[in-house]
């Protein structure tokens, strides 16, 4: 069920941008980082708020049509309880 992973997939979701947002400070930060290295390292904090800001949105997004599927099923996840009176002798 995607309701059960959502919690998962928000953690991933979050943990990839920054663990490439670090080791992108990492490579090209330092304290002799020139203007150019500057400008891209605050290019890339910026891509990164965006990415986890989208896939939040998206994750928002599937969590409603969750919720949406779950009230419109219901407690029971049968499609029809109605007994047929015929089900054991067909009309023939």
């Amino acid at each position: 069920m995607i309701w059960r992973k959502l919690p998962a997939l928000a953690l991933a979701g979050a943990a990839v941008p920054l663990l490439a947002l670090g080791l992108i400070h990492l490579v090209l930060g330092g304290s002799e980082a020139s203007a150019s290295e500057l400008r891209l390292l605050q290019l890339a904090d910026f891509v990164a708020v965006g990415l986890i800001a989208f896939h939040g949105s998206l994750l928002i997004t599937v969590a409603i049509g969750c919720a949406i599927v779950m009230i419109m099923k219901g407690p029971h996840y049968t499609a029809d309880s109605y007994r047929v009176p015929h089900a054991d002798r067909p009309k023939g």
